[in-house]
């Protein structure tokens, strides 16, 4: 999955990745390498949500504006120089710098990280006044 700074909207060439790829009413205009594409197929991204489908596509690309609204995201070049997406269960996204300056997400070799925060009883007592 390609997190780009430069698309404006969210749209996936690979049906693997989806479920419920449905036509729908309204159409989507993409001005790409390839001229001018319309598409009025729509599909649900797990843990994400719903964003446009073109088959005949080259990219699975989410819009970094749009993460934004949903998660929280963060870039750091000087520690590991990949943008850091916060999901809501726990899980952080580490999307990589790959080829030709591009950062993505690799969906078959996920590199995924998670936060698990343990509080014992005994930790517990402790804040405790008699």
């Amino acid at each position: 999955m390609l997190l780009d700074s430069q698309s404006t909207t969210d749209v996936f060439c690979n049906p693997d990745l989806l479920t419920k790829i449905h036509q729908i009413d309204n159409k989507l205009t993409i001005q790409c390498n390839a001229g001018v594409k319309t598409t009025d197929w729509w599909g649900y991204l797990s843990g994400y949500g719903w964003l446009w489908f073109f088959a005949d596509g080259i990219a699975n690309i989410l819009s970094l504006s749009r993460v934004r609204e949903k998660f929280r995201v963060t870039f750091d070049s000087a520690m590991d120089n990949c943008f850091h997406v916060y999901k809501g269960d726990n899980k952080v996204l580490k999307c990589k710098e790959a080829n030709r300056q591009l950062y993505c997400f690799d969906t078959k070799n996920r590199e995924e990280t998670g936060v698990m925060l343990i509080t014992t009883v005994e930790k517990n007592k402790t804040k405790l006044s008699a």
